[in-house]
């Protein structure tokens, strides 16, 4: 192959931002020990354009598919063009595919086993989550979509960025000997270090000596009753005096959500309401308490910069946030409220008894993107 090293990543970010900053993340850590590496990302996001891209990573946009549909034979007759097309035009040394073994809706399937087929030197890599969902659910679904097969044939390593310890997804969800054996558990990617220091984060809020109190659904859209229920606790005067509440309301679903929550949390001077948090890490390494429904960026910085974590996972059963949060709390590393019990007075109880305990130090392995970036480089350079 007489071009510089090459990286394709998939995107499986129909299921949220987040994935699509996991990519970007690793495309930066890539770059940034291999400068040469080109890097070309598959997305669906039409607005991918206004996320910061590291250096030589250039965008491979795809025809979107909705959060809530399935892609119709046409959209995905589109996408898998658009994906053969770039692999024959530009041929990757490494082609690492994030979240979605068949990609949304099965796209990859024929573009893995043609290029498999095509040239047996191309790399390829599955990058797993921590958790897919309830092992009884997933299952099935994977093995209904072929799922096993790739693992076991097409895939040559599997990364995941967790901990067994906490959830073993070999485990859980069966996976072959063969699978087993190429995957590495390469830790919690844990968010970008603190670029501010929590004086100065505090004394722009503030806050001073008092309590800062951040509550946040991350990068999910489901926030909006953990939100409500807190502004409910602020108005009748149950969140401990003295502290400042940072509120993160995130890409909320409808803006009539929104109203209700600007609406519930005017005349709190002590509330402060902000569509994202500018600087993520830095905020919630500052904060006393980070209340939060269980995003996973979230939780991996909030856990391992040693802040408390009040986790209220959304009402559904055996979805990723629901298992993770029980997992985290099974291990002392948060404290989690049933959805069910949601309410400003039984909210702040749980915010009282959080903030008078002190953070676990039993943490999970972190360090997953660092371990991530020297698997795709050491591959690269075979």
């Amino acid at each position: 192959m007489n071009h510089p090293p090459r990286l394709l990543l998939y995107s499986a970010d129909r299921l949220g931002i987040g994935h699509l900053r996991t990519t970007l993340a690793v495309a930066g850590a890539v770059t940034a020990r291999r400068p040469a590496v080109e890097v070309r990302v598959f997305t669906g996001l039409g607005d991918a354009a206004g996320f910061a891209k590291p250096r030589n990573v250039e965008w491979v946009v795809l025809p979107e598919v909705e959060e809530t549909e399935t892609a119709a034979a046409g959209l995905k007759a589109q996408r898998v063009d658009a994906i053969q097309q770039t692999i024959a035009d530009w041929l990757p040394d490494l082609f690492a595919v994030d979240h979605a073994p068949a990609g949304l809706d099965g796209d990859l399937i024929y573009p893995l086993a043609s290029l498999r087929a095509a040239d047996p030197r191309v790399d390829l890599m599955l990058g797993l989550a921590d958790i897919d969902g309830d092992p009884a659910a997933v299952r099935p679904v994977w093995a209904g979509a072929g799922v096993y097969d790739l693992l076991d044939r097409t895939y040559d390593r599997i990364a995941v960025a967790g901990d067994r310890d906490l959830f073993d997804p070999t485990v859980e969800y069966g996976f072959s000997t063969t699978a087993a054996d190429k995957t590495v558990f390469c830790g919690y990617l844990g968010g970008p270090d603190p670029s501010i220091t929590p004086k100065r984060i505090r004394d722009d809020l503030g806050v001073g000596a008092d309590r800062l109190i951040v509550v946040t659904a991350g990068d999910a859209a489901d926030g909006g009753p953990l939100i409500r229920a807190y502004l409910s606790a602020c108005r009748m005067r149950l969140i401990p005096d003295g502290a400042i509440s940072l509120i993160d309301t995130g890409p909320l679903r409808g803006g009539a959500e929104r109203q209700r929550i600007e609406r519930a949390a005017d005349g709190l001077a002590r509330v402060k309401v902000v569509r994202s948090l500018a600087d993520r890490a830095s905020i919630l390494n500052a904060a006393d308490l980070v209340v939060t429904t269980g995003d996973l960026d979230v939780l991996s910085i909030a856990v391992r910069r040693g802040t408390r974590v009040l986790v209220v996972p959304p009402p559904r059963a055996g979805e990723v946030p629901q298992i993770r949060a029980q997992r985290f709390a099974g291990r002392g590393l948060v404290r989690m409220m049933p959805a069910e019990r949601l309410g400003g007075a039984p909210l702040a109880g749980m915010v009282w008894q959080t903030l008078a305990e002190s953070p676990s130090e039993n943490l999970p392995r972190f360090g997953g993107l660092d371990a991530i970036a020297d698997l795709i480089v050491a591959a690269i350079r075979r």
